[in-house]
């Protein structure tokens, strides 16, 4: 089908508009709409957050008497032609597409290193090793995204909150997520005591403690028994899981060994890899990515539509993987 030059231009804007909506409308859509008179937009209108009026609603009240015998683009349940700029719309909606066509969460990792590939020194020292602007993007990854995960490891050496923290914006926190097969997490762990609407949710298996799931759940935790493989969380299950309670999109920050466990998996869809300009050197400081890895360079994870960004003194390389 041809369109005019015209409804490209309509439909771009619909789509930015679209994209203001991140973080703040699963488990529905980015939807955007424009309401067009005579070649002239009279109304705009975004889902600004899900439970809120969606978009073709904001528009038409924006546009009031104006919107009589205008045309509304393509937007939810409202269109006058299909497949308008239909790869840029899924690109937006790339998580939501991926939940509602497998019914598991759109899988992006999240990882910080030099560049020679080590997450932390040979003494474990890793805060800071990328700067403001790349430390910004990352919450802002988090605001975007439906939970973030990381493993009792990482809440042990670092103790982290998990949270988003974007200042002058509209902002949520993911849900925090921590993989925890034998319950070790402490109860004073700070992303047990945050004044965050966000739920705290701990992956473990039975192996885990009756009394301490008491303990974390009155505490306000919610604790996910799940099925085991090889003495540790079964991520096939946890997906699942998380695509039942309509969670779209997971950032899975670490460390080493869940990264790598979640590669070996073929779980990853995105990824997103800061690279800090320093060489730390030394075959016992930590890489980026654990787990068993593979045996032969044809088994290689194969990254595709790279990108490559710089962010302060970092670079920031982003692709997808095949799968």
């Amino acid at each position: 089908m041809t369109f005019d030059p015209a409804d490209h231009r309509f439909m771009k804007m619909a789509l930015k508009l679209a994209a203001k909506g991140s973080g703040l409308v699963s488990p529905n859509p980015m939807v955007g709409a424009v309401v067009v008179q005579a070649g002239e937009v009279v109304g705009r209108g975004w889902h600004r957050r899900y439970g809120e009026p969606h978009a073709e609603v904001m528009a038409l009240k924006a546009a009031g008497d104006l919107a009589r015998g205008a045309t509304l683009l393509k937007a939810q349940g409202l269109q006058v032609e299909m497949g308008l700029l239909e790869e840029a719309a899924r690109h937006l909606n790339e998580a939501w597409f991926t939940w509602v066509e497998t019914d598991r969460p759109f899988v992006i990792a999240k990882a910080a290193c030099s560049l020679d590939g080590k997450i932390a020194t040979r003494t474990g020292d890793s805060q800071w090793l990328t700067g403001e602007a790349a430390r910004a993007f990352g919450r802002r990854l988090r605001h975007a995204c439906d939970a973030i995960l990381v493993g009792v490891g990482t809440v042990l050496a670092d103790d982290p909150q998990l949270t988003a923290r974007l200042p002058r914006l509209p902002s949520e926190d993911p849900i925090r997520l921590v993989l925890d097969s034998r319950l070790r997490l402490p109860l004073t762990a700070r992303l047990l005591h945050l004044d965050s609407p966000a739920p705290t949710w701990i992956a473990t298996t039975s192996a885990a403690p009756p009394k301490k799931i008491q303990d974390l759940e009155a505490l306000g935790a919610t604790v996910l028994v799940m099925s085991e493989e090889n003495g540790r969380v079964d991520l096939e299950s946890l997906m699942a899981e998380l695509g039942c309670r309509q969670v779209q999109s997971l950032l899975v920050e670490g460390g080493a060994e869940v990264l790598g466990t979640f590669f070996d998996q073929n779980l990853v869809d995105k990824f997103y890899f800061f690279y800090a300009p320093k060489f730390l050197g030394s075959q016992k400081a930590l890489g980026v990515i654990g787990g068993v890895g593979v045996d032969r360079l044809a088994k290689a994870h194969q990254a595709r539509d790279l990108t490559l960004r710089r962010l302060g003194p970092d670079l920031l390389v982003s692709g997808y993987l095949d799968k």
